[in-house]
């Protein structure tokens, strides 16, 4: 309906690695994971092709949501998700250290009236802990499963990181302790599989 003549589809982790400009055609292995809003998609790739893929529906937005639910339960306060976005943001992180405080406004969830509570980040960590978990666990599944000598590729390559979930604060670093490989995030993290596709298409264009 919209005029194509021709249709190619194209894996969404590959489109990733292209925006990273990895030699996906080499006989070495590269890895690539995008954490978008609802779904995270993790691939094992070498020869032009994907090895081992995972993808769970975990995302950008879960995170958002269980702030937005630690406000509800602990707090009474009911807050629309880009004010839990922002806080994941401001205080949100897979890696707890220091620790740092920010206000939320929201509405009163028994009176209706506006109201203001401080949230720390270790309370933020927690809610967002099981999500990262999943992810993190999920890429140590795909990283089990590939062929050895395709897994001590990894280990010089490493991952490359994709997706405006993966922007969460020390999300890269549990990444790498978990799986012991180097993670590297991407120029532009949140356009990184457009950018791609954007740059296949160009390709097949000439």
């Amino acid at each position: 309906k919209a005029g194509a003549r021709k249709v190619e589809f194209l894996e969404h982790a590959v489109a990733c690695g292209i925006a990273a400009r990895l030699r996906l055609d080499e006989p070495v292995a590269s890895m690539v994971m995008d954490v978008g809003a609802a779904t995270t998609d993790i691939a094992v790739m070498a020869l032009g092709g994907v090895v081992t893929e995972a993808s769970i529906a975990v995302g950008g937005g879960d995170f958002d949501a269980a702030v937005r639910t630690l406000c509800e339960r602990s707090f009474d306060l009911v807050i629309d998700l880009a004010a839990a976005e922002d806080i994941k943001r401001a205080i949100g992180t897979a890696w707890p250290g220091d620790e740092a405080k920010a206000e939320v406004r929201g509405r009163d969830a028994s009176s209706g009236v506006p109201r203001t509570v401080v949230l720390s980040s270790s309370e933020v960590a927690t809610v967002l802990d099981n999500h990262v978990e999943d992810i993190v666990e999920a890429a140590v599944r795909c990283i089990t499963s590939s062929p050895p000598d395709l897994a001590n590729d990894l280990l010089s390559r490493g991952l490359h990181l994709a997706g405006g979930g993966g922007l969460l604060d020390g999300f890269a670093k549990r990444l790498a302790t978990a799986t012991g490989i180097p993670v590297h995030r991407a120029d532009d993290p949140t356009r990184a599989a457009v950018l791609g596709a954007a740059r296949c298409l160009r390709a097949l264009a000439e």
